[in-house]
């Protein structure tokens, strides 16, 4: 999921990150506002995720292998603003932290309006 964010990031496209249910997204919501996260480290991840390791070395053989320090710094470097989403950073905020389903739903709409908004 990190690496299709900051595609999206290089890409223009809006990126939402509905943190409030834990996961990456959660982990990159707070790595936007600018706290240090060790899940987002290949450290972390060859020593957290099963066989981590082998996909690794599979992606270095094909010369893809991901490269965190830059995909974090994406996130890092755009902040609230570069998420692109129609969002202020006070509805990102709460898109960052609630798992109001019923929530989630009507800020990505009201991004979404925004961000389609051609008048």
């Amino acid at each position: 999921m990190l690496e299709e964010a900051a595609l999206a990031l290089r890409t223009g496209v809006p990126l939402y990150l509905a943190g409030g249910f834990g996961g990456c997204a959660q982990v990159m919501a707070a790595a936007v506002g600018g706290s240090t996260q060790t899940e987002l480290t290949l450290d972390y991840q060859l020593r957290h995720t099963p066989r981590y390791g082998e996909l690794f070395d599979a992606a270095l053989s094909a010369d893809v292998a991901p490269s965190f320090d830059e995909l974090v710094g994406s996130l890092v470097e755009a902040g609230v603003e570069g998420l692109r989403n129609g969002l202020d950073a006070a509805d990102n905020g709460r898109l960052f932290v609630t798992d109001d389903v019923d929530e989630v739903v009507a800020l990505v709409l009201r991004g979404l309006r925004q961000v389609t908004d051609v008048a």
